[in-house]
């Protein structure tokens, strides 16, 4: 038969079937289940495909993440792996400041132009902070970084231009946003300052009372295993302090130097571990357990930085993979380009 189903709710052992051209009777649930299903159409096997289950205690983290690739910025939602390129057209440098407002420089016809963007980029209220910028300099070089100054704090923004060919000279360099080439001495990109006025600075934010997104490390010092244990921890003459470093804000997870080898610059090597040192890692290996160290497989990591998500729960080497604090073998899925910042979230920044 065919007709609408109905279910008599004040009777929960019994349904109530209707069906067009009969009356309604009382049956059993078991039989009422049984006539529900003739009435199911029979999916074909050839269209058919298997339903993925997804552990939710193990999912990516909502969040947009952006990257510049080729002139553009994709935004790139993390759990879906969904990919849209920015509205922001020719842009040459992006990074978001210690507030989570983002700051843009761009290539016009007139030059070049500085914009902000609040924290969830929404272009509706993005202010032009200066416009008509010239991007040489007196002696043809192209500027690689702007200053931008307020009454109180200061923000650099360094272009990609920059960072390209840093990397090309001399590779890149942990820590902050320096430059290979000024960490070895060879010399700074030209730098183009930008003045805020008072009414500029409160409008971005930059007159309240803390950073909001400012990374605070707990400093963090354990034994290393002896198995680990690099000797002499020392460059140049001066100890290095291996088994030292910080704890990655609220995720509980620590980044400690392991070693150190001398040359033109000092190469670190390091691991994440707890508080504790109970256990040792890298982001896209699964923890090793401090008694189960195994000489030829030693954990090796970046000594940062590293961004970490406002709950604690993801970390980041800064290329768009995040990886979960407890098991750090769960990661996401990487994004080609180079890694502005995530979208709309708070990210703090820490190295070691």
């Amino acid at each position: 038969p065919a007709g609408p189903v109905s279910i008599d709710a004040d009777r929960i052992d019994q349904v109530t079937y209707s069906g067009n051209g009969s009356s309604s009777k009382s049956m059993s649930l078991r039989a009422f289940n049984k006539k529900l299903m003739t009435l199911m159409p029979s999916p074909s096997p050839v269209r058919s495909t298997p339903v993925k289950a997804i552990d939710r205690s193990t999912a990516s983290p909502t969040m947009d993440v952006l990257h510049f690739l080729k002139g553009k910025v994709l935004i790139t939602e993390l759990q879906s792996q969904t990919t849209r390129v920015s509205p922001l057209s020719k842009v040459l440098a992006m990074a978001a400041d210690p507030w989570g407002g983002w700051w843009v420089l761009r290539e016009t016809s007139a030059g070049g132009e500085l914009l902000w963007l609040p924290a969830n980029l929404d272009l509706k209220r993005q202010q032009v902070v200066k416009s008509r910028l010239e991007l040489m300099t007196p002696s043809n070089k192209s500027i690689g970084r702007v200053q931008i100054k307020g009454t109180d704090w200061s923000f650099k923004l360094t272009t990609f231009g920059a960072y390209e060919r840093a990397e090309r000279q001399c590779g890149t360099v942990d820590g902050s946003d320096a430059l290979c080439t000024e960490a070895a001495g060879w010399g700074s990109p030209a730098t183009l300052e930008v003045k805020l006025s008072p009414q500029q600075a409160r409008s971005v934010g930059w007159e309240r009372d803390a950073q909001t997104n400012k990374g605070a490390g707990e400093p963090l010092t354990v034994k290393l295993p002896e198995i680990m244990s690099s000797s002499p921890c020392e460059c140049w003459g001066e100890d290095a302090e291996c088994g030292s470093g910080t704890m990655l804000g609220s995720s509980g997870v620590g980044v400690v130097l392991t070693d150190i080898e001398c040359g033109d610059l000092a190469h670190m090597t390091c691991a994440l571990t707890t508080k504790n040192g109970d256990r040792f890692g890298s982001l896209g290996s699964a923890w090793t357990k401090r008694a189960h160290m195994k000489k030829d497989h030693l954990p090796g990591a970046s000594c940062g930085p590293y961004w970490v998500s406002s709950d604690g729960g993801w970390l980041s080497v800064g290329r768009g993979v995040f990886c979960s604090a407890a098991d750090p073998s769960n990661c996401t899925a990487a994004v080609p380009g180079r890694f502005i910042g995530v979208g709309g979230k708070s990210l703090s920044k820490f190295s070691r």
